[in-house]
């Protein structure tokens, strides 16, 4: 079993975890960041160039967070199982979602039943989304004079943009299903009826895109919990779960756009609670 001591542990490889990341390079503090993907993406690729090669580890879920004499360490792996790594630090970066967090990491000490209760009240922002993009060679919509947008309740999407480059390609329709996680059973059909919405609405030349593109968040174990099924119909008010910004004397501190002061579940939400953080 690899086991490494450093400065600080960030937990989770999205903007936050990132950002989080950049700072702390910027402070010359070294630091690790555990990321349980295999690549969270192209947005943020310019914070990783930024971010010492070696620091950031991918395919690294962590299963424990054990409070120590003076540390803290994480361990990465499944539960109940030799980690595969361990990693020892003053200070960790919890930037997950706090639900996430609560659900699928195992605190020793336990934490308190406020707080874990807090923390899986906290729906994570678009978890249980799915999105689609269908990408086109041109906009074609835009010469018949449409904007793209559309809000459908017929169908299996309830909201579509033009996700198109302003005057180059790429050229695309994005946007949302309307129809809840737990019913969203079969990726084939739900294709070819979301096509059939597009032709229906923009006309027949959208049913034959270049390419097309789904992703259904609320399947992915490292970003949705079974909590996370039931769609959320408005913006949830976030803050610090229970009020802490971090747990055990601030040895491990929350990042992560739900837990920020401002702008909860947003990407400037994110930047402010990795800045608090770090």
């Amino acid at each position: 079993m690899f086991t490494q001591t450093i400065d600080t542990t960030i937990i989770g490889g999205g903007l936050s975890g990132l950002y989080a990341a950049f700072l702390l390079t910027g402070k010359k503090v070294p630091f690790v960041l555990l990321e349980a993907r295999d690549r969270m993406t192209g947005l943020i690729t310019g914070l990783v160039d930024k971010i010492p090669q070696g620091s950031i580890r991918l395919n690294s879920p962590v299963c424990e967070i054990e409070r120590k004499e003076g540390h803290v360490l994480v361990s990465v792996g499944e539960l109940e199982q030799t980690p595969g790594a361990q990693f020892r630090s003053p200070g960790v970066i919890l930037a997950l979602p706090p639900r996430l967090a609560a659900a699928s990491i195992l605190f020793t000490p336990d934490l308190s039943h406020e707080l874990t209760q807090a923390m899986l009240r906290m729906g994570t922002w678009m978890a249980g989304q799915a999105k689609f993009y269908a990408l086109y060679p041109k906009p074609y919509w835009r010469q018949s004079g449409l904007s793209g947008q559309a809000f459908s309740q017929r169908g299996p999407l309830g909201e579509i943009h033009d996700g198109s480059n302003r005057d180059q390609g790429p050229y695309g329709l994005t946007g949302f299903l309307n129809i809840p996680a737990a019913q969203r059973n079969g990726k084939n059909a739900l294709t070819r009826a979301i096509l059939v919405q597009l032709a229906a609405i923009y006309g027949p030349s959208a049913a034959k895109p270049l390419d097309f593109y789904y992703q259904d968040w609320a399947q992915e174990k490292y970003t949705a919990t079974q909590l996370d099924q039931p769609p959320m119909y408005e913006h949830p008010l976030y803050q610090p779960p229970a009020g802490q910004t971090g747990i055990w004397e601030g040895r491990v501190l929350f990042a992560g756009s739900e837990t920020a002061d401002q702008h909860g579940g947003y990407l400037e939400g994110a930047l402010e609670s990795a800045e608090r953080a770090a």
